[in-house]
């Protein structure tokens, strides 16, 4: 894994379903991921976690995440 203040944020989500399917369209584009959680333990519906990429995978990142949101939009 890169230095952290290689990565950027990406995405952002309380839905976990969302954030692994982002996860796998981005490993599957040979995009390495890191998470930030920032859920509440007593109170998980509080707060989101975000999905970071490395500063040099931000553009290709970008793409999939608009085919992503596409797809979603689809169903």
């Amino acid at each position: 894994m890169q230095k952290d203040k290689d990565f950027q944020p990406l995405y952002a989500s309380t839905v976990e379903v969302d954030l692994l399917a982002l996860e796998d369209m981005l490993a599957e584009a040979g995009i390495e991921t890191a998470r930030i959680d920032q859920r509440d333990r007593m109170y998980p519906m509080l707060g989101q976690v975000q999905i970071l990429v490395h500063s040099t995978d931000f553009e290709r990142a970008q793409e999939v995440l608009k085919r992503f949101i596409t797809d979603e939009r689809r169903n």
